[in-house]
């Protein structure tokens, strides 16, 4: 949510004898990795799309949460916590559809992560994220070609 804490949180995962690492260092992950905390929000989409887990970090602590649909709709299922504002209903969709999975605290963290080690589960939780993300996207089409239309008629 905030670039500037990247080295934090960097820190803090190392405190805990994670190896990470922060990418406006320059740094790239490798095997010995555990942690790689994407810091530049140009690249967050690329990191998305690579990832098959990704966590919301804001959710336990803070009262802004990331649009849970911008993971989704790129492949990765989402752990997160119980704060969700202003994303709430997004965050509830993807709940009922079992694309995501919530944690109350940093120490279920880490038992969250290791319940998606499963690829079979992780494949069904991003296809029904990808599902809920993508739903009426062919009516939203619709209604853009029509308005389109409307306006080349319009002359606008």
């Amino acid at each position: 949510a905030n670039p500037a804490d990247g080295q934090e949180l960097v820190d803090r995962f190392q405190t805990l004898g994670l190896p990470a690492s922060l990418r406006s260092q320059g740094a790239a992950p490798d095997e010995g990795l555990q942690v790689h905390v994407v810091d530049v929000a140009d690249e967050l989409g690329l990191w998305l799309r690579l990832a098959t887990v990704a966590f919301a970090g804001g959710t336990l602590t803070q009262s802004a949460a990331q649009d849970p649909f911008e993971v989704a709709a790129l492949g990765a299922v989402l752990i997160h916590g119980p704060r969700t504002t202003p994303y709430g209903t997004r965050y509830d969709r993807l709940v009922r559809a079992g694309a995501t999975l919530q944690i109350d605290s940093a120490a279920a963290l880490g038992r969250a992560v290791e319940a998606l080690l499963s690829a079979d589960r992780v494949a069904a939780m991003a296809t029904a994220g990808w599902d809920v993300t993508s739903r009426g996207a062919e009516a939203t089409d619709r209604i853009v070609t029509l308005i389109r239309a409307r306006l080349d008629e319009a002359g606008l």
